[in-house]
């Protein structure tokens, strides 16, 4: 699943439940502290969010945030460039870093 096709589901599981819910563009975006131009971004797939967004929504739609997601298989996932590898344990690390050539 490309990225514009994940976003493209997640708007309309969001549309479709906000719709359920009886809820206008505003009025969601309204509890969210949000313009009702970034829910209509989000229902069309433009608008791309954080997980951090993903839950908050969830929880103003009243769903669990796995249900606005849409389901990747590992055979869709896009792959992590090799040219990066896990980080070192250590706290102050970033969690990707370059690999450097020998």
């Amino acid at each position: 699943m490309s990225k514009a096709s994940f976003y493209s589901e997640l708007g309309r599981r969001v549309k479709k439940r906000r719709t359920e819910l009886k809820l206008t563009q505003d009025a969601l975006a309204s509890e969210l502290g949000l313009q009702r131009t970034s829910i209509a971004n989000l229902e069309t797939g433009l608008q791309r969010i954080s997980a951090e967004a993903v839950v908050i929504l969830a929880s103003a739609l009243r769903v669990s945030p796995a249900e606005l997601l849409p389901s990747v298989s590992r055979h869709d996932a896009e792959p992590v460039p090799s040219t990066y590898t896990k980080a070192p344990t250590h706290p102050r690390t970033h969690l990707l870093r370059p690999l450097r050539p020998p």
